[in-house]
């Protein structure tokens, strides 16, 4: 037992909520920041030749500018 002399002790509060899938999920992620659809598909290519196995990848960061043009 613990004398806390009037102070109040509370239990400690952990998130719950987490996206632990997310780092796995990372592992398909092509990072679509280039400027441009060429550039897309540049890092897109890249990507596949470090990991040509990978049966699906996910585009990250693109812009919905460069899809439409």
């Amino acid at each position: 037992m613990i004398n806390l002399q009037g102070k109040t002790l509370l239990p400690g509060f952990i998130a719950t909520h987490n996206h632990a899938y997310l780092r796995a999920e990372s592992m398909y992620w092509v990072n679509l920041a280039a400027p441009s659809l060429e550039g897309y598909k540049q890092e897109t290519q890249a990507f596949l030749a470090t990991r040509p196995d990978t049966k699906q990848i996910r585009g990250v960061g693109w812009n919905l500018k460069y899809i439409l043009e």
